[in-house]
């Protein structure tokens, strides 16, 4: 049985690139700032509005599969002191496989942002926008938690 060369060489260079992307960290990077609405959003590497002041001190939190029953948390972390972040995530193929996530970016006396995206680029980064203000929790909320939905409609059974 002869395989076809070319075929051959393209799963060979796949599964290179699989394994290449699950043995590098992949980091979702990102700023967060203050503004006139609570908003996420993915920008250029080199958006200006990721130089503007940030916020210190804000907590950010990324969700896989955030609207199945399997979700589970990747990733949190606190802004530093120029309103940076970093998370590590630790899925195999993350920055070349598609993940969907949610991010949900909070802080004392702003109100929070949530958003449903797919896990952009290593080129890309995430701007999160947060108003002064209370903050009031949301159904959507619920969505973000670390918790096995079928326990919880078994206690209420």
């Amino acid at each position: 049985m002869l395989l076809c060369p070319r075929r051959t060489l393209f799963s060979l260079l796949c599964l290179l690139l699989l394994v290449m992307s699950a043995c590098s960290s992949y980091k979702l990077q990102g700023r967060v700032v203050r503004g006139t609405g609570s908003y996420i959003q993915v920008v250029d590497a080199d958006d200006p509005r990721l130089e503007g002041a940030g916020i210190a001190g804000a907590q950010v939190t990324v969700t896989l599969d955030p609207q199945r029953l399997k979700r589970k948390v990747i990733g949190s972390t606190t802004t530093d002191g120029s309103g940076n972040f970093s998370i590590a995530i630790d899925e195999p193929g993350a920055g070349f496989l598609e993940y969907d996530i949610g991010i949900k970016a909070s802080g004392q006396g702003l109100i929070h942002a949530l958003s449903f995206m797919e896990l952009p680029s290593s080129r890309r980064r995430v701007l999160v926008t947060l108003q002064v203000g209370r903050d009031v929790s949301s159904f959507e909320d619920t969505l973000m938690q670390d918790e096995d939905l079928w326990e919880e409609a078994e206690r209420y059974r």
